[in-house]
């Protein structure tokens, strides 16, 4: 109830604080929050779904504007709870969209609308839910289980987002609209079948998560890229020459030469030096699936890019790679690093009167450390 009285009673200040928590102040995110939001709340108001306690804010059950751990995406809304076989959590994309001239695309993932092709929605809320099954935290410690849906919050037929080549897409990923029979019997009928009752532990365990990734999954990637039949990844001469040269680094590392002396502590850098094309990536891909496959590794192996650019670039080049879209989460840019300053600690902070901006980060760093034991 807390998140329906907040859309009727209190939306602008719902807004502005959506709006500050995640730092996307356009006009056009302003109109689509005001649009979409109370029509999301009559939604999950349905009889049905009122003894999911949903509600607005820490601790709660739902949640707005979730970031992806370690991601620069968002989803809409995350509804938390038990399902029929344990936590499960739901994933919901939610667009505010005129449809009426919209078209089937040419591939599953695409529609067109008025101004050319779009990614569909489904797909969008797809690799929001894969994320989540392969590196978020809670999810993998509790064995959650993480779908997903769309709702259109201003159209009332959405029937050409269902339609060939999109259908199979649909059919795990539905699409929702305003009409009576989607707000009264399709869209609850999807949320009570998954989420049966609350689950308070599990839905602050899923707040403050963490990226982690899923061992098994990370193993998969690291066999395909080192498969010389369909890797893009092939060392050539110096290359090879290069990687074990590094290998050798690591293993002084993680293998001392004396099985009684102590692992070394700290931090170690390699520095591969070489000019353009000389295959300093082919390393590095290599050297990570590696490093990723070792069984003495038991915590996260990411690749970290400092570009947008190269965060791109990596991530096709690992789809390509593996034929799974979910391992460009492996990619990591250098500013999407969480050491526990999550959505929980930022909304306490400012609540304290620390301003815990983007620009301020080194005073968020030394706030963080000094909460710390």
């Amino acid at each position: 109830e807390t998140f329906r009285r907040r859309t009727k009673f209190e939306l602008d200040q719902l807004v502005e604080d959506l709006q500050r928590e995640t730092h996307r102040a356009t006009p056009a995110e302003r109109v689509a929050w005001r649009n979409s939001l109370p029509n999301f709340a009559d939604a999950v108001a349905h009889p049905s779904l009122r003894g999911l306690h949903l509600q607005f804010g820490g601790g709660g059950d739902l949640m707005l504007e979730y970031k992806l751990p370690a991601s620069p995406c968002w989803a809409d809304v995350v509804l938390l709870g038990r399902g029929v076989k344990g936590p499960a959590a739901v994933v919901v994309e939610l667009k505010d969209w005129d449809v009426k001239n919209d078209r089937p695309g040419e591939r599953e993932g695409l529609v067109r609308r008025h101004y050319g092709d779009a990614l569909h929605p489904s797909d969008q809320v797809k690799g929001y839910t894969e994320y989540c099954r392969r590196f978020h935290s809670a999810v993998q410690e509790c064995d959650a289980d993480v779908t997903g849906c769309v709702f259109f919050t201003f159209a009332s037929s959405v029937d050409v987002y269902s339609a060939e080549p999109h259908c199979r897409l649909v059919e795990n990923y539905p699409v929702f609209s305003r009409n009576q029979i989607d707000m009264e019997e399709r869209f609850p009928r999807f949320i009570a079948e998954r989420l049966i009752a609350p689950d308070a532990a599990f839905a602050k365990k899923f707040e403050s998560g963490v990226y982690k990734q899923d061992r098994g999954f990370v193993r998969q990637i690291s066999a395909a890229i080192k498969r010389p039949e369909t890797s893009p990844f092939v060392l050539l001469d110096k290359q090879r020459e290069g990687f074990e040269l590094c290998m050798a680094c690591v293993e002084r590392r993680l293998k001392p030469a004396r099985p009684n002396a102590k692992l070394a502590t700290g931090k170690s850098v390699i520095v591969i030096e070489g000019p353009p094309g000389s295959g300093k990536s082919v390393i590095a891909a290599h050297l990570w699936a590696t490093i990723g496959a070792d069984e003495k590794i038991v915590d996260s192996v990411v690749l970290t890019t400092t570009s947008s650019a190269q965060r791109t670039n990596w991530e096709q080049m690992f789809n390509r790679a593996v034929g799974d879209r979910s391992a460009r989460g492996v990619v990591v840019g250098s500013n999407q690093y969480n050491l526990g300053i999550n959505q929980v600690w930022l909304k306490k902070r400012r609540a304290e009167g620390h301003a815990c901006a983007i620009a301020s980060w080194r005073d968020n760093l030394k706030l963080f450390l000094s909460d710390s034991p």
